[in-house]
Order: C-alpha cells, then structure tokens, then sequence
C-alpha cells in the first residue's frame, strides 16, 4: 500500500483518487485556496459537488492548509491543479516536498512565459529548490481520460511517462 497525495480537488483530481482507494492505496485529497467549498462538501456528504459522485471512504480530504502534515512520508504526490495553477503548486510544494518523492503530473498544456513556451511539469519544478529539483522524479499521464468516466469506473486507458 503506497500513501499517496492528491494536490487539488477539481474533478480529475478527485476522480482519480477512485482507481487508487480501489487499489488499496492510502488516499489523501488536498485541496487548493480556490478548494475550500468542495473539501466541506467532502466532508459532510462525502459526495463531490461536481463529479456528483461519492468518493470512497478512505479517501481522506484536507484543506490546502494542511498539506504539509499530509505529504509527510508520501510515496507519490499526484498533481490535479489547472494548468493555471501550476505555480501556486509549486509554492505550495517547495517547502514541504521531501526530497525524492515523485510528481505525477494530470495537469496537461504548456506555460509561456513571454520568450519560451514550458511543459507544466518542467514549469512547476523552477518553483522547487535546487535540491529538490535534482532529486525529484517527475511523471506525467495522458489519456484519452475524462473525469466523468473515471470517477463512473468506465473503462479507460492511461499512458505514464517519466
């Protein structure tokens, strides 16, 4: 059993804490600032507000706040923010990354930044420091995966690459 972090509770990022609870892995669902709604709702009903699906149970949801208790002794931290909030990510991350804990990244698209154009994962890990910039491996998925089916247990396929 792996201790995973999920970073953001939009809709990808909370479906894809079904197939890893499926499987047996220990589940933490960390919300964004923009979050705070949909972790209460968590909370109390256990469903998603926007999936309108119901999460398992063991899937433990947090607020931004929080995540540096949470990313303690991770295994793998899933990043499920919008491409827009891949920076906020990596602030967010930079203090509490443990050194070696793998990125796998859901976000897709590229950040510009007025003379090149970036991949999001490559983006996200300028925030990092050195250290953790050389230390941490970093994944990406690709689908054709959407939010809706996966939260269903519709059959899908992923691609990971790191």
């Amino acid at each position: 059993m792996a201790k995973v972090v999920v970073l953001g509770a939009g809709v990808m990022g909370s479906a894809f804490t079904m197939p890893l609870a499926d499987n047996g892995h220990a589940v933490s669902l960390v919300g964004t600032h923009l979050d705070t709604d949909i972790i209460e709702e968590i909370h109390e009903t256990r469903v998603h507000p926007r999936l309108r699906t119901r999460l398992r149970d063991s899937v433990a949801p947090y607020t931004y706040d929080r995540l540096g208790e949470v990313i303690r002794d991770a295994d793998l931290v899933v990043i499920g923010v919008n491409s827009l909030g891949v920076d906020w990510a990596g602030e967010m991350l930079r203090p509490v990354l443990p050194e070696g804990t793998p990125l796998l990244f859901l976000t897709k698209g590229l950040a510009g930044d007025g003379e090149r154009l970036h991949l999001l994962p490559h983006r996200l890990r300028m925030h990092l420091t050195p250290s953790q910039q050389q230390r941490t491996p970093l994944m990406a998925i690709g689908g054709p995966s959407i939010a809706g089916e996966l939260a269903a247990e519709r059959d899908t396929c992923v691609v990971i690459t790191g």
